[in-house]
């Protein structure tokens, strides 16, 4: 076979016509194409997974005080553990442990020489700069369980009132804590006992301080997003030293407003931004305005911690937290929207 194909390649002349008349030839061609299309899909499966793994690497933070993991986890193999890199902003890449199927993701990671049993992989540049912006406002890229986010991390906004949140949520059992509010998140009062409430007069009672809540609501699919808002009173102008005068704002008794998104879908990840802009706050889902609303006063901007998932809660997991420290543009809220995250089983 193989010296009948070498003779009709020497034919200078072939018509199509004729090509159907050697099936050697044909089976060569065939073979070829196949071959081509397997080295193809081989390089780059291999040239963006397997060849970048550098075995006997570490990537460890440069400074092990001050760059602490952004997470440790118990991976199957290297694969999974780069998904998990490549969905969380923050992380700019990993160390794979083989003897105990460890991944530790590093957002400020050095390339060091180990030993065989680790191995490094380090994100693109391309998606590391795609991931900018969500890196700068990430609050967390995933939890399903109970998480408290220490207030340093998010700071007070730079004008009074103006301030963003985004989420993407996805609620895999609607029946579960059925009757119950259940708690999304939320920044302010501290959560010392299990949230078991039917009631919205309790929820408020209990946790006066929210900036922002979220709610999913006991008997529909329905999600709340409260705030706690004051009306603003400017005092008198204050001569300073330099002779220039200056005012203060404070805030008189507070009180919770709130909204109601309908029908959150169910296993489907949805994302919600809501953006402050004094006493307007604009609701987007899913990159699109929902609606604009005229808040009663001005959002007080606590300084608590931020507790999302907490018992009683939904069963899901919450996606790509982000809090930026003023009212973002349209062109953010569509970013964000463009840049899905992967679900987590």
């Amino acid at each position: 076979m193989y010296r009948k194909t070498l003779k009709l390649l020497k034919v200078k002349k072939l018509s199509l016509e004729d090509s159907f008349d050697h099936p050697y030839l044909l089976i060569t061609i065939f073979s070829i194409g196949i071959a081509f299309i397997i080295y193809v899909i081989n390089n780059y499966y291999t040239n963006s997974t397997i060849s970048k793994m550098k075995l006997g690497y570490t990537f460890f933070g440069k400074n092990p005080i001050k760059d602490i993991a952004v997470f440790t986890n118990t991976t199957v193999d290297s694969t999974a553990c780069m998904t998990l890199c490549n969905q969380n902003p923050k992380c700019q890449g990993i160390t794979y442990d083989t003897t105990n199927s460890s991944c530790v993701g590093t957002a400020n990671g050095q390339l060091l020489s180990d030993d065989s049993n680790y191995s490094a992989w380090i994100k693109p540049t391309s998606v590391a700069t795609k991931d900018a912006f969500l890196s700068k406002t990430l609050i967390t890229a995933f939890t399903n369980t109970p998480l408290s986010v220490n207030q340093i991390t998010i700071p007070q906004p730079s004008l009074v009132g103006q301030f963003t949140f985004s989420f993407w949520i996805n609620i895999t059992d609607w029946y579960a804590n059925f009757k119950y509010w259940k708690h999304v998140a939320h920044k302010g009062t501290a959560i010392s006992a299990p949230i078991n409430y039917q009631e919205w007069s309790d929820i408020i009672a209990t946790y006066p301080d929210q900036c922002i809540g979220l709610w999913l609501a006991p008997f529909t699919n329905n999600l709340r997003i409260a705030i706690t808002t004051a009306q603003p009173i400017t005092t008198s102008p204050i001569q300073q030293e330099d002779e220039t005068e200056m005012s203060t704002v404070i805030f008189n008794t507070s009180s919770i407003e709130y909204f109601d998104i309908p029908n959150i879908p169910i296993n489907t990840l949805y994302n919600i931004t809501t953006c402050f802009n004094e006493n307007i706050m604009e609701i987007y889902t899913n990159g699109n305005l929902l609606n604009s609303i005229q808040l009663k006063g001005i959002p007080v901007f606590n300084k608590s911690n931020m507790f999302i998932m907490y018992d009683k809660t939904f069963i899901g997991g919450i996606y790509n937290l982000l809090y930026v420290p003023s009212r973002i543009k349209y062109a953010n809220i569509t970013s964000i929207y463009s840049s899905k995250p992967v679900i987590t089983s």
